[in-house]
């Protein structure tokens, strides 16, 4: 079964060091949230976990065979239509032209774009749309292991809801594994099945929390009433009153 496995991860920016001491590790269609005040190194721990900054100290042992990114920016090359981002991966992967826009165009409306909005450019499109075409991107090479960098966080509800119910449907369906990058505790506990919490200067993990309740059941009364005794838990008091502070 593949994974994700972090041992004794330290990352330095010169002087400072930004990550100490990190072990985790991310199973086969499972998701890991990573929540921390700003400042603690979320981004930088899933850049270094998806190969996109150079591993110094420590090491990250990914056996998924094929990953993909989607941030909060929707990072769409603005001389392409929606249709080509959506293709790109898979141009880069080889696939005829024919058959890429085939599997984009499906991969599109299966995220509620249609044929008009696969010819516009990023910059006529919203950036609930421009999401959108970004996921679809990500998706449309099928990968094992997703890297979310809060995805989320500017999108209206209805369309937070869909995109998370599709990634689920993923997980449970087609084994998808998801390291989710949030600042949201809630949407961490909706759709996590275990929660790093890390504190700052330099970011590590001062908490561990693992859902067992299966997701389908986890109703807005679970979700409000675990949240609340989270932000009770005095270690997550400590870590984010502390960053408070400091500000």
């Amino acid at each position: 079964m593949a994974q994700l496995i972090i041992k004794n991860l330290y990352h330095k920016f010169g002087a400072t060091e930004i990550l100490a001491d990190i072990n985790f590790s991310l199973a086969q269609g499972k998701v890991i949230s990573i929540v921390g005040p700003s400042g603690s190194g979320k981004t930088t721990l899933l850049h270094l976990c998806g190969n996109l900054l150079e591993i110094v100290d420590g090491e990250v042992d990914n056996s998924f065979s094929s990953q993909a990114f989607a941030f909060q920016d929707a990072r769409l090359l603005p001389w392409q239509t929606a249709l080509d981002n959506i293709a790109f991966g898979l141009k880069g992967g080889g696939v005829a032209k024919k058959q890429r826009h085939k599997l984009a165009t499906k991969m599109a409306f299966k995220l509620g774009l249609n044929n008009d909005d696969l010819a516009k450019f990023p910059k006529d499109l919203s950036g609930g749309m421009r999401q959108r075409v970004a996921f679809a991107r990500a998706l449309v090479i099928k990968p094992e292991l997703m890297f979310l960098d809060e995805p989320f966080s500017a999108l209206d509800i209805g369309l937070k809801q869909e995109l998370q119910h599709l990634l689920m449907g993923l997980v449970v369906n087609e084994k998808l594994s998801i390291f989710f990058i949030t600042h949201d505790l809630a949407e961490a506990i909706k759709i996590s099945d275990e929660i790093l919490v890390l504190d700052a200067d330099p970011g590590r993990i001062v908490k561990q929390i693992v859902l067992d309740r299966p997701r389908e059941s986890r109703d807005e009364d679970y979700i409000f009433n675990t949240t609340r005794q989270l932000l009770q838990d005095p270690q997550i008091i400590s870590t984010f009153e502390l960053n408070f502070k400091k500000k």
